[in-house]
């Protein structure tokens, strides 16, 4: 992925399309792949600079990062990726079919699948659960851990931790709430957990189910125009 973007950015950087890509980073459209695929690698990049950093400045190995274990558990990661999907269909797709009786010009009929389409499908499968896990590992991971050395309580990190989640975020006042209330559910998910394995698999599964539906035209994952309060009930019943 990474040798991709490196191959692209040196064959588009004379033809204009690098300050095309510059003027739409942050908006996340699956429909220009190109765009899409480095606006989230530029996220993904996140995971070697956090390890790195750790790695380099102790105090304690690498591996405690993601987990208690030391390392990364595959297994629970696996069943949790699992419970997440499940869920992450259930809630965002009866949002979906709720508002599309309620109110259907939010939503749109699924899309003919044509190339376009698929290769959208394919990035957003491939390149949605890196920049998922880069985040968990920045702010479930690495700053939870640091500012959770400063306290003896473990809502301190939760309480400082989760705003930072939600200033990364460039929505109006409902979409962030809704940011918010997943790093809340990120923050007590890894505490009780003990890693960043369930945190993860809930991020890349609610992304991942978010940009398909965006590839695919019925929505717009990143538009939040239009919130209003009731558009945090399925985030309220996917994080209990």
């Amino acid at each position: 992925l990474f040798a991709g973007a490196a191959v692209w950015f040196a064959t588009t950087a004379s033809s204009g399309s690098f300050s095309r890509w510059l003027d739409a980073v942050g908006e996340l459209d699956p429909r220009h792949v190109d765009y899409f695929v480095l606006d989230l690698l530029s996220i993904v990049l996140l995971i070697p600079a956090v390890l790195l950093g750790v790695l380099a400045t102790g105090p304690r190995p690498v591996g405690y990062l993601t987990s208690v274990s030391g390392r990364m558990r595959w297994g629970w990661l696996g069943v949790t990726a699992l419970i997440a999907s499940a869920v992450s269909l259930v809630t965002i797709g009866c949002s979906v079919a709720v508002t599309a009786l309620t109110d259907p010009s939010e939503v749109s009929a699924p899309s003919q699948v044509d190339s376009r389409a698929a290769i959208a499908l394919v990035a957003v499968l491939l390149v949605v659960p890196f920049q998922a896990a880069a985040e968990e590992y920045l702010f479930r991971g690495y700053l939870m851990q640091l500012v959770g050395s400063w306290s003896r309580f473990a809502i301190v990190p939760v309480v400082v931790t989760t705003p930072l989640f939600v200033a990364g975020h460039g929505y109006g006042l409902w979409g962030l709430l809704d940011v918010g209330l997943f790093g809340l559910t990120a923050a007590i998910l890894t505490i009780r957990t003990g890693g960043l394995e369930a945190a993860i698999a809930a991020h890349a599964a609610n992304n991942v189910v978010l940009f398909a539906l965006d590839a695919l035209g019925v929505l717009a994952a990143t538009d939040d125009s239009g919130a209003g309060p009731l558009d945090l009930v399925p985030s309220a019943v996917a994080s209990l």
